[in-house]
C-alpha cells in the first residue's frame, strides 16, 4: 500500500459476516492458519500493492475482541463497523469513500478468500482502469440441476453459467449510482456488488478467475485451506549462471537487469545480452525442470534476435504460474572487473521487483570481482549467479 502516491484506487475488504454457516465459536475470518488469521492473509495480499491508495476493512461490531489485535497491527488501515448484511456493509463503506471524494476506483474483496493471487489482483486493477466494472469468474464444471421439493425439475445449460469471485473492481461513482437504484430493504437479497451493478443495467466485464481463489464458507473449506497452507506447500530452490564476453569494437555499453550500463565495450549476444536476466531465467526454469534458457529460447531462432530479455522473463514467469509457483526470494551476484556496478543496483532491484510485481525486499543484487583472476579479471567478460526460492502449491 502506497500512501504517498495517490493513484485513486481504494480497497474494501468485507469482514463483517456473522459466520453462521461455519458453525464455530470463532468466526471464519478470524480462524488461524500457522498463527495468522484468514483476514490477515487477505490483507497481506494487498497491503504492499503500490497501486492501492488506501485500505478499508468492514467488521462485525460483535467481533471487537478479534479485530482489536489487527487494528493495532495495521495502523494504516481504516476499520469500519459493518451492517446487518454483506451489501449493507459494503454500502456503508462506499458512502464514506464517496463523501471523501479522494478515489475514482474501488476494489472490493471477501476477507475469506485468502488464496487470491497477486497476479489476479493486478489483472483486476489493470482492467479496471479501462472499464466501469471488472470481476473474476470461473466456469461451472459440474452438471447443474434445478431442484424443487428435493426433486430434480430440469437440467440447466452450464455453457453460460459462471461462478463469480472477488476482488471486484468498479468506478466508484458508477457503483454508487447502481446502489441508488436498489431499495435498501432489498440489499439482503444480493450476494455481491457485481449483482447490484448488473441489476442497475450497467455492464460488468469479466476476466478468468482462479480455482484456488475459493471462499471459506463451511468447515470443509477451512480444512482445505489448512491443507493447502500446511501440507501442500513445496519450497524449491533454483540456480542459474550466465556468462557473456565483451566486444571491444562496440563501445555502447550493455544492459544488466533491465538497466543500461554505460561502458567502453558491449556484450556479444543473440538477444539483448542481459546476462542478469538470463541467469534469473535459468534459475526459475530449474525449479520447474524445464531445461535452460537455450532450450526454451534457442539462439539460432531468428525470432529471438535482439529480443528484450524482459520479454523472455515474462514468458518464463507464465511457465512458472502454470506450475503453481510463486517467487519468494531472488539472490543475484554479478561478477565483473569493470565497470563498477554498485551504483546501478538500486535501480536494477526496482525494475525487477516492479516487473515481477513482488516486494523489492525480496530482490537481492550484489556485485563483486575475481580480484583480477581469469578472463573476468582481465575485463574480457561478465557473469551473473542467480538463486531463486519458489513456493509451489502441490494440488493432490
Amino acid at each position: 500500500m502506497n500512501k504517498k502516491k495517490n493513484n485513486n484506487i481504494v480497497l474494501v475488504i468485507l469482514a463483517s459476516g456473522k459466520s453462521e454457516r461455519f458453525r464455530d465459536a470463532v468466526p471464519k475470518q478470524y480462524k488461524k492458519i500457522n498463527n495468522k488469521t484468514v483476514l490477515e492473509y487477505s490483507i497481506d495480499k494487498f497491503i504492499k500493492n503500490s497501486k492501492i491508495n488506501a485500505i478499508y476493512v468492514s467488521y462485525n461490531k460483535n467481533h471487537e475482541k478479534y479485530i482489536g489485535p489487527l487494528k493495532r497491527k495495521y495502523t494504516n488501515i481504516k476499520f469500519v463497523i459493518g451492517s446487518s448484511c454483506r451489501q449493507k456493509s459494503s454500502l456503508k463503506v462506499l458512502n464514506i469513500l464517496y463523501q471523501e471524494k479522494l478515489n475514482k476506483y474501488v476494489v472490493l474483496h471477501d476477507a475469506v478468500r485468502p488464496f487470491v493471487s497477486i497476479s489476479l489482483i493486478n489483472k483486476i486493477i489493470t482492467k479496471l482502469l479501462n472499464s466501469q466494472a471488472i470481476i473474476p469468474v470461473i466456469p461451472i464444471k459440474d452438471s447443474v440441476k434445478l431442484i424443487k421439493k428435493e426433486k430434480v425439475i430440469r437440467s440447466l445449460d452450464r455453457k453460460n453459467l459462471f461462478l463469480s469471485q472477488t476482488p471486484q473492481g468498479f468506478v466508484l461513482e458508477c457503483l454508487m449510482n447502481a446502489y441508488k437504484k436498489i431499495k435498501v430493504n432489498k440489499l439482503k437479497d444480493y450476494t455481491d456488488d457485481a449483482q447490484i451493478f448488473a441489476d442497475a443495467g450497467l455492464d460488468v466485464n469479466i476476466i478468468k478467475g482462479e480455482e484456488n481463489n475459493f471462499k471459506i464458507t463451511e468447515k470443509n473449506d477451512y480444512i482445505k485451506a489448512l491443507n493447502m497452507f500446511n501440507n501442500d506447500n513445496i519450497i524449491k530452490v533454483g540456480q542459474g549462471i550466465d556468462v557473456h564476453g565483451f566486444i571491444a569494437e562496440k563501445k555502447n555499453g550493455f544492459k544488466l537487469f533491465g538497466v543500461k550500463i554505460p561502458f567502453n565495450k558491449s556484450i556479444k549476444a543473440h538477444s539483448d545480452g542481459d546476462v542478469g536476466i538470463h541467469a534469473l531465467i535459468d534459475a526459475i526454469l530449474g525449479t520447474i525442470s524445464y531445461g535452460d534458457i537455450g532450450t526454451n529460447f534457442p539462439d539460432d531462432d531468428k525470432k529471438y534476435k535482439n529480443i528484450n530479455s524482459l520479454t523472455l522473463l515474462n514468458k518464463t514467469i507464465r511457465m512458472l504460474e502454470r506450475n503453481k509457483g510463486k517467487i519468494i526470494h531472488i539472490d543475484n551476484t554479478i561478477v565483473c572487473e569493470k565497470p563498477k556496478i554498485n551504483k546501478y543496483v538500486g535501480n536494477m532491484r526496482k525494475i525487477i521487483a516492479g516487473f515481477l510485481k513482488i516486494d523489492i525486499n525480496s530482490i537481492s543484487i550484489k556485485a563483486t570481482t575475481t580480484e583480477k583472476l581469469g578472463f573476468i579479471g582481465k575485463n574480457q567478460g561478465i557473469a551473473v549467479f542467480s538463486t531463486v526460492t519458489i513456493g509451489f502449491i502441490n494440488e493432490k
